[in-house]
């Protein structure tokens, strides 16, 4: 075999060796880059209940996931409100009168101080904008390093978490019974009052939108002494005018969520969980338990319906209405559940635990915190699961393995590797029949 022939042959080997490093290279890279940040094309938790149908549920594979306890970082307030995710794995939660940025380490990137305290969870926008609601009665927009953006105000305290429609406006109500649609620049579209003469209403629930664009959400009828009455589950058309009304005695806290069946499922004080149909809003069926729902159902991709009860019991119920499973703390549940990838369902109780639920209601894990749990789970894109206790700690479980995800690039990657290797080979055999 010549010298030319040599040198082919020996730059054909060259290659192929630093394209199989160099696929090594970008897999793995890859891989850690997916895990630590759960990116994605959106954020994989950007709002309350993780998506604008507030089904709690995040998409579902096959594969188990393992979840230790990863860290703890204080906010050094009060939570009630529920983390979010953005699409750099970054957490956002509220405490206290303070929005927090905290990456996936648990060190604080930034927080920005408002004038009274939020109780609204957040909601990302796709450009990464922030949107949350407080007690000085605005909402407002911040960039994702924290710099307001834009306040709209209004005549009450927002606790109502806001939803982001595929157009990119904003929904949400106010404790004066008002539904507001904003654009992105914070200009209203239109807003919708569901209150009466002389009469007290809130909305502490938080919006939901179903594929058409209706919106659904509850009010509640406060007396002169405060406490909850009357409650209505309204359903709004995209023009902003009412749909329909279903009305229970007791009142509604619980977020709607809109299930694949085409029915609205919402907690009621009266103890019960409703299935009401979507178009006309009449009674599907309901679901009784021992104490007042003011958690919000989470939806599995069967169709199965998770939501705790002041009973100190989480339901697993099917889509007819009937009782699959049950599981029971020792406190009560105000906080909502959240489906993960391998469908265990996570939540918190007032008896200070954090408890893992496999889906046949056996439970995976608890974790027992310093305080009550009233904040929902939000979960990342590699499986691991962010959620506060009422003194202001948040809770990282971080996945163990990290799942690996194959992208366009490392298949052409590999068909460069297979046809290197059938170049080098054929020079190799051509030079030794030569030889």
């Amino acid at each position: 075999m010549n010298l030319s022939k040599r040198w082919m042959k020996s730059c054909s080997v060259i290659i192929v060796v630093t394209l199989i490093l160099f696929s090594f290279l970008i897999m793995f890279s890859g891989s850690n880059e997916v895990s630590s940040s759960g990116l994605s094309e959106s954020s994989p938790w950007p709002c309350f209940r993780q998506n604008p149908k507030r089904t709690g549920n995040i998409e579902q594979d096959s594969n188990d996931i393992e979840l230790n306890d990863g860290w703890n970082t204080s906010l050094a307030s009060d939570v009630v409100g529920s983390p979010v995710i953005n699409q750099d794995g970054d957490i956002i939660q509220a405490a206290g009168d303070t929005l927090f940025s905290i990456n996936e380490n648990g060190r604080i990137n930034w927080e920005y101080t408002f004038d009274e305290i939020i109780q609204s969870t957040p909601a990302i926008a796709e450009d990464g904008t922030i949107y949350v609601g407080s007690m000085d009665r605005n909402l407002t927009a911040l960039d994702s390093d924290g710099n307001i953006k834009w306040r709209f105000p209004t005549e009450s305290r927002i606790d109502s978490s806001p939803v982001i429609g595929p157009d990119g406006n904003i929904y949400f109500g106010n404790n004066d019974g008002v539904v507001y649609n904003l654009n992105s620049e914070g200009q209203k579209e239109w807003n919708i009052s569901f209150k009466g003469e002389r009469e007290m209403r809130m909305i502490q629930s938080s919006p939901a939108l179903d594929d058409d664009g209706n919106i659904y959400v509850a009010s509640t009828r406060l007396s002169q002494q405060g406490a909850l009455t009357d409650g209505w589950l309204h359903a709004i058309n995209p023009d902003g005018t009412e749909k329909w009304t279903f009305r229970r005695d007791l009142g509604i806290a619980s977020s709607p969520a809109v299930g694949e069946d085409g029915n609205i499922y919402i907690g009621v004080g009266d103890g019960h969980l409703f299935a009401i149909d979507q178009e006309d809003g009449t009674e599907v069926w309901r679901f009784g338990t021992a104490g007042p729902v003011f958690s919000s159902p989470a939806i599995d991709s069967e169709g199965t319906i998770y939501i705790g009860s002041y009973d100190e019991t989480l339901y697993a119920v099917n889509r007819d209405g009937t009782e699959k499973w049950n599981f029971t703390t020792e406190g009560w549940i105000f906080s909502s559940p959240a489906i993960g990838q391998d469908g265990t369902i996570y939540f918190g109780s007032f008896d200070e635990k954090i408890y893992a639920v496999n889906p046949n209601g056996t439970q995976g894990w608890n974790y027992t915190s310093d305080s009550q749990i009233l904040s929902s789970p939000a979960i990342g894109g590699d499986g691991s699961v962010y959620i506060t206790s009422y003194d202001g700690l948040l809770h990282a479980f971080k996945t163990s393995q990290r799942p690996l995800e194959i992208s366009n690039l490392h298949i052409i990657i590999l068909v460069g590797i297979i046809a290197g290797v059938g170049i080098s080979s054929s020079y190799y055999f051509k030079g030794k029949k030569e030889n």
